[in-house]
């Protein structure tokens, strides 16, 4: 993870990869993350690192996504 990005531009970012992602504003809104969307990502509270990486994860709407 590039700290210096930005939390929405690095779920952009993932979303880009996948030939079906999840809609990224709607995800970011569902998860609580729209007020830190322009943030970078070392100036993220730990719990919204946690969501962003959960979005991160989900976002190519896999099958299965194992949580510890």
């Amino acid at each position: 993870v590039y700290s210096g990005a930005r939390a929405e531009e690095m779920l952009r970012h993932m979303a880009k990869l996948h030939a079906d992602p999840l809609d990224v504003p709607a995800l970011v809104e569902r998860l609580g993350l729209g007020s830190c969307g322009r943030t970078s990502y070392r100036r993220l509270s730990g719990g919204q690192q946690q969501r962003l990486a959960l979005a991160m994860a989900v976002v190519g709407r896999p099958e299965l996504v194992f949580l510890d």
